[in-house]
């Protein structure tokens, strides 16, 4: 089995996020050191970053509720209460929803008829009814 330990002493070896993280780890280390603050968990982070979106109204309820209500390592529930988005950029993202369905459509439907014309030759018994449209010949 390999081992797959990063104890290695050459930082530059480290793939980029395990250095961003390490990096990361050292600031914040050094930031609690320097304010005398307890540890904080990454989802309590998360919850005070999401603070500084709040209206400076409901900024010192939210960091109570975060501080008082919300058990260690999780994040405190949200409401989103209004959503302030442009018609037309709503619109716009839909119809590109719209038009990227549309190949995957033809995809699906592709491999429907697929399984079904193999189906239909591996278990011909499984066909109950069939449908056959005919036209007339014309008579001269």
């Amino acid at each position: 089995m390999t081992d797959t330990s990063y104890t290695s002493g050459g930082d530059d070896d480290m793939p980029r996020t395990v250095r961003q993280q390490k990096e990361a780890r050292a600031r914040d280390q050094m930031a609690r050191e320097i304010l005398g603050t307890p540890r904080s968990s990454p989802s309590g982070a998360r919850a005070s970053a999401s603070s500084s979106f709040v209206g400076q109204g409901d900024a010192g309820r939210r960091s109570d509720f975060a501080t008082s209500q919300s058990p260690p390592g999780e994040v405190p529930p949200a409401t989103v209460t209004r959503l302030e988005l442009p018609f037309l950029h709503l619109a716009g993202f839909f119809l590109k929803a719209v038009l990227a369905a549309i190949p995957a459509l033809l995809l699906l439907t592709a491999i429907l008829w697929g399984g079904g014309q193999l189906a239909k030759t591996y278990f011909p018994s499984l066909v109950q009814m069939k449908i056959d449209i005919t036209f007339p010949q014309k008579t001269r």
